[in-house]
């Protein structure tokens, strides 16, 4: 977790459009909720569409999202990290 400010919660559903030694590639449907206290509390709850590249276990997914709450639509969500892969 980056900031206690932060925090939420994401379930996939993923399409694998590739699976390499050293790639994966993957299209998935999402859902999720999010939460920002800082100032004020914001709130948003979405479904959406993205994309996903692990390469070499770095991780990246970008996509849209729709939703309600305290942003507005459509939102720009994404994720970095790092992400091993159990393979031989």
């Amino acid at each position: 977790m980056i900031t206690p400010h932060v925090r939420g919660v994401q379930g996939n559903l993923v399409y694998r459009l590739a699976d390499r030694r050293a790639l994966q590639w993957d299209v998935s449907l999402v859902v999720g909720s999010a939460v920002i206290d800082y100032d004020s509390r914001q709130t948003w709850s979405y479904t959406g569409v993205t994309t996903g590249l692990n390469l070499h276990g770095l991780f990246l997914e970008v996509g849209m999202s729709w939703g309600q709450g305290n942003f507005s639509n459509p939102q720009v969500i994404g994720q970095v990290g790092f992400v091993f892969r159990f393979r031989r």
